[in-house]
């Protein structure tokens, strides 16, 4: 064989062309690059388009549900410290209201409720109201709860808040003034908290004087005269006003703890 012809060939080698996607991103890209008025356009195009999404997101209602997955990424749920009963389930989300017109945003936030809005009707679903009944008539109209604390100044015969006033600010929705009604021989603390049936999301109390922010739970000492006004020559019971906060007309209940006993009670509340 002549060794001398095959050492004249020479092998050239070279980029294959670019084909299909990557070839019409890649001159996309550099018409791009040489056209910034183009590429200004496109990029204003995209800022309407995603305004444009957000407004269609917030006429739906779905505001709410956009920020629970976005805070659901960064923050753990804040839960109530107090156990509640089994009675009560123990879901994230609102199940009787409507959240095109109240926010949740988490159990340690109060709730937002918009200015325009109005409050429903008592709603006739909550079978588990409690009874009102007489504890130490006439001193106090009926109430609910049991020994060592009591609340009053629900409507009966079953317990419904309806005499409910806008609350100002309006964003923290209605309220109604209840009173505790306290056992002074008992020497420890009650806590009092509260919630919506069916839902982790707490009721919220304001006290008197008037607290600066609402809170989502109220320590009573019966025995400490600062904390409450006490009723009688005997001094056998202290009373403390408080404000409890509606979001909405809906099914709610009342919780109070003490070492070694608690209670739960239920009602509903509206016009």
């Amino acid at each position: 064989m002549n060794e001398t012809g095959l050492d004249d060939f020479e092998v050239e080698i070279s980029d294959l062309p670019e084909i299909g996607e990557t070839g019409r991103v890649n001159a996309l890209l550099r018409k791009l690059a040489a056209r910034p008025r183009l590429r200004s356009r496109l990029w204003r195009a995209a800022i309407a388009g995603c305004a444009l999404m957000l407004i269609f997101l917030a006429l739906n209602g779905s505001v709410f549900l956009l920020q629970q997955h976005l805070s659901s990424l960064f923050a753990h749920a804040t839960p109530i410290t107090t156990g509640q009963s089994g009675a009560v389930s123990s879901r994230d989300v609102t199940s009787q209201f409507n959240t095109k017109k109240v926010i949740y945003w988490n159990a340690s936030t109060p709730p937002v409720v918009a200015g325009n809005e109005t409050l429903g009707q008592v709603p006739q679903r909550c079978s588990q109201n409690t009874p009102t009944q007489n504890f130490a008539s006439p001193a106090f109209t009926a109430g609910v709860g049991g020994s060592p604390i009591w609340v009053t100044g629900f409507a009966g015969p079953r317990a419904i808040l309806n005499r409910l006033v806008r609350a100002k600010p309006p964003q923290y929705g209605w309220y109604q003034q209840l009173e505790l009604v306290s056992e002074t021989n008992y020497t420890g603390t009650v806590t009092l908290q509260g919630g919506i049936v069916g839902n982790t999301f707490p009721l919220w109390f304001g006290t008197f004087p008037q607290s600066e922010a609402l809170i989502n739970a109220i320590s009573v000492k019966p025995l400490d005269m600062n904390v409450s006004n006490h009723f009688g020559d005997d001094q056998q019971w202290g009373t403390l006003p408080i404000r409890v906060y509606i979001a909405e007309a809906g099914c709610y209940y009342l919780h109070a703890t003490w070492d070694g006993g608690s209670w739960m009670v239920y009602f509903a509340a509206g016009l």
